[in-house]
């Protein structure tokens, strides 16, 4: 018997490090002398058998064995029900990889729907902006027929250059005015800049205005090319008249016996009496410097479309159509662009938690299946052998702390007794079963995800 004892004292541990085992109880397997540590048996039995306990007429299991065998039925209880809930566990664990199969399978059907979607949200907005374009070249083609152009529309100027040339102008043609005529203007210095910009701003926007009209001197019509030269002819009347009486306005209101101001109203008069003749030669030089002005803007207008009437207009319309249709094409291209990567995307999301589920399956069903018919077996084994030395070593020192006799009973050994997983071993069978049946659909559609993607990349349109 001491013999006995001494075995299970000398065996080691052999530690859990089965799958999951962290969020169960241990499953480690003790040596004796832990076990013998943990019901305190010298103790125990020495506390007891000084008082002569149990009574050597007791027929009953005393407390101490009670309570050894009520932690063997507890510790299987607890293994069995652990293993019970981790064989549950894969049912769980394969619906997930069941579901993300079914995901998988409606991936492709996803997003060839949306992108298909995309198709038909752009088919006929393409297909309008087509025909605006080929409506705005064959107009543009009839055009250049019948006015007999064989050569490209000069593009448009920069429209910051020619605002910049505008603006130059009213600057400088202000500063003069205000240079000239400010001294003798009443009030402040700010109302004779006024009217310095005021005479700039009419004599400039009289050639931005009749810009448009003179171009028609380009015109293959001759009455149309007529009309452009009237307008030109116009223009110059209008300039001439303005900036001439801006000169007799000048000769009134420096005049030193004159009133200054007051006597601007004489400037119309002698407009009308003597248009071309001024009193002073600055005068002169402020009507030239106007003029200057006027045909400089008047260019700057002229030439900041193509000089042909109406060529400029008809051909930026076209490159509007074809910029707005080369706009939607590529707002479809890439609306298909950025769903096909978000298909990718996803899809290997997917690929990858299907690979995650199939090998968190075969690492869990590895261990159950171990845990079942290896592990379940070594530790009951090691466990009553462990709780019979436990129970021995009780009896043998409560013997020899005790006066009177032992119970009849302390001859009985005590029936650590525990039965194989069949019935998990079957369940396991079962469920393996169905992983091996399950994971054999899922390679498929991970081996099929190459052909998957090109299938949806060849539904994609390039517009």
């Amino acid at each position: 018997m001491i013999e006995w004892i001494k075995k299970f004292f000398s065996k080691t541990e052999k530690p859990d490090v089965g799958l999951g085992s962290s969020i169960y109880s241990n499953w480690t397997i003790q040596t004796t002398g832990h076990w013998m540590e943990h019901f305190n048996v010298e103790s125990e039995a020495q506390a007891n058998g000084s008082i002569d306990l149990p009574p050597s007429e007791s027929t009953s299991l005393d407390q101490f064995h009670a309570h050894v065998k009520t932690e063997f039925d507890r510790f299987k209880s607890t293994k069995k029900n652990e293993v019970d809930i981790q064989i549950n566990s894969l049912g769980s664990t394969l619906g997930r990889l069941i579901d993300n199969q079914d995901t998988f399978s409606q991936h492709e059907q996803k997003f060839t729907n949306k992108i298909r979607a995309v198709q038909n949200d752009y088919e006929s907005r393409i297909k309008t902006a087509n025909e605006d374009v080929k409506a705005s070249r064959a107009d543009l083609s009839n055009f250049k027929r019948n006015n007999k152009l064989t050569r490209p529309a000069k593009p448009m100027s920069s429209t910051l250059l020619y605002v910049m040339i505008i603006v130059v102008i009213l600057i400088a043609e202000t500063i003069i005015n205000g240079v000239f005529l400010g001294e003798n203007l009443t009030g402040s210095s700010a109302a004779g800049m006024t009217w310095a910009f005021a005479f700039s701003a009419v004599n400039v926007s009289v050639g931005l205005i009749l810009a448009p009209l003179i171009r028609n001197i380009n015109h293959v019509k001759a009455g149309v090319k007529l009309f452009g030269y009237f307008v030109g002819l116009i223009w110059l009347s209008l300039i001439a008249a303005f900036n001439f009486l801006i000169g007799h306005f000048r000769d009134a209101i420096t005049n030193p016996a004159g009133l200054g101001m007051e006597d601007a109203y004489k400037a119309l008069d002698e407009m009308a009496l003597n248009p071309f003749v001024l009193a002073e030669p600055v005068s002169y030089f402020l009507v030239a410097i106007g003029m200057m002005c006027a045909l400089i803007a008047l260019l700057d207008s002229f030439f900041h479309a193509d000089t042909y009437p109406g060529y400029g207009k008809k051909s930026l319309q076209l490159e509007d159509f074809e910029e707005n249709l080369l706009s939607l094409k590529i707002e479809a291209n890439n609306e298909q662009e950025i769903i096909y990567s978000k298909f990718l995307s996803e899809g290997n999301k997917l690929i990858k938690a299907a690979s995650a589920h199939i090998t968190n399956l075969q690492q869990t069903i590895g261990f159950i299946d171990l845990r079942i018919k290896e592990e379940y077996r070594d530790y009951f084994e090691n466990l009553a052998g462990s709780f019979q030395a436990v129970i021995e070593q009780y009896r043998t020192s409560n013997l020899e702390a005790r006066d009177t006799p032992a119970p009849s009973y302390f001859q009985n050994t005590v029936e650590f007794s525990w039965r194989p997983l069949d019935d998990q071993s079957q369940r396991m069978e079962v469920e393996s079963q169905e992983f091996i049946n399950v994971k054999s659909r899922a390679e498929k559609l991970l081996q099929s995800w190459p052909d998957i993607q090109a299938s949806v990349r060849n539904v994609r349109k390039e517009y």
